[in-house]
């Protein structure tokens, strides 16, 4: 059975690729008490070391219990547990320990998704770029969640940090969260053409593998509008030989505005009557014109 720590890393990947929202573990939790301990935070890491568990079971309760009164605390408990959580990601707290670490960029991101959240991380931003940029990417994928609740309250702080994060050369590594900025970035809106064009260059960018490349059309796609500009993109896509790109494209394509699917029109229609291509990608282009894709968009088998 997978640990807590383990789920709630792919709960991160769910939502930051495919856009499914999830409320804060903790924020409708009325039951869990703050009072527990001076500072639980403290209590929590001081016996983490030495708590029962293998891997990443280790210390589970303690964990678990620890997330679920996230919510409860008052404004003040908080503010005494970030210098806790922020020893253990700044690696200054002795012992050091990894697991304790991702428990605490976990924590960061849980308390980002209270009401209050981004006026209590104002202090954290920072350090979110630093975990976002580190090319181990150990802490990125928390630190991209909470940097996007702290945006939709505080925009023209964080746009910097993902626009920025999107141009460093580590961020496409084999566990860079390249696709996930750039999702977030759209999904932070409203946004201006700078944003859209910071998405635009990192589609275009040499080092994208096509993996990348899909998730972040199949990211966009699933955004609630989809920018003019980026429609230009996804047309530039249709030129890829991969067949999942071009069918994700196309769909894209599909969900644009009249206006900008009108500027894609020629090209779509040099797919439909081009019997080098598949029979799926023909029927998807035919569908893209009139604006709706009915059938699967993946590939057939």
């Amino acid at each position: 059975m997978q640990s807590s720590r383990v789920q709630m890393a792919v709960k991160i990947l769910l939502v930051v690729c495919t856009g499914i929202v999830f409320s804060s573990v903790n924020a409708a939790s009325q039951a869990a008490s703050s009072a527990q301990s001076s500072n639980p935070f403290e209590a929590f890491f001081n016996g983490i070391a030495t708590a029962q568990g293998v891997g990443g079971g280790r210390g589970e309760a303690g964990y678990l219990k620890l997330m679920d009164s996230i919510g409860a605390m008052t404004p003040s408990e908080i503010a005494a547990g970030l210098p806790v959580i922020d020893r253990q990601i700044d690696n200054t707290a002795e012992p050091q320990d990894r697991l304790a670490k991702f428990d605490a960029a976990n924590l960061l991101m849980s308390i980002s998704l209270r009401p209050d959240g981004p006026a209590l991380l104002q202090t954290e931003l920072d350090r979110l770029a630093s975990m976002l940029n580190d090319p181990s990417h150990f802490l990125s994928g928390q630190a991209a969640m909470a940097l996007q609740h702290i945006g939709y309250n505080r925009p023209t702080e964080v746009w910097p940090i993902l626009e920025a994060a999107l141009k460093n050369p580590e961020i496409n590594n084999k566990t860079g969260p390249g696709p996930a900025i750039a999702i977030i970035l759209l999904r932070m809106g409203p946004h201006g053409d700078d944003v859209t064009e910071h998405v635009a260059q990192y589609m275009r960018r040499s080092d994208l593998t096509d993996n990348e490349l899909l998730d972040t059309i199949i990211g966009i796609n699933s955004s609630p509008v989809i920018p003019y500009a980026l429609t230009a993109e996804l047309v530039r896509c249709l030129d890829r030989h991969n067949e999942h790109i071009k069918s994700r494209a196309l769909v894209g394509i599909a969900r644009s505005s009249p206006a900008a699917r009108a500027t894609a029109r020629a090209r779509v229609e040099k797919i439909v009557s081009d019997r080098r291509e598949t029979a799926h990608i023909r029927r998807i282009a035919a569908e893209a014109l009139e604006g709706e894709i009915t059938g699967n968009p993946d590939i057939d088998k």
